[in-house]
């Protein structure tokens, strides 16, 4: 069990860095292709919008799986109940 929780540990680390340096390379592409005033052109554009695409999937859709893998037992854990009393 002790190496199943280090091995968990060094993924998620591993998988929380790659997603931290992901984010910070797109928006050092973004705000290069904001500031290129010569290079205007169409495929610059398309660059552009795919790092903010990857950057909001980065920052935002894919801790929310790693959450979701590592808490496997509480899937439904916010899931919608009455409360009665």
């Amino acid at each position: 069990m002790e190496s199943h929780s280090s091995g968990l540990t060094v993924y998620f680390a591993l998988v929380g860095t790659w997603l931290c340096v992901g984010v910070l390379v797109n928006i050092c592409i973004v705000v290069v292709v904001a500031k290129d005033r010569a290079g205007k052109k169409i495929i610059n554009l398309f660059v552009g919008s795919i790092a903010l695409s990857d950057m909001l999937l980065a920052g935002f859709v894919l801790p929310e799986q790693l959450h979701d893998v590592s808490h496997a037992g509480d899937y439904f854990e916010r899931k919608c109940t009455r409360q009665r009393g």
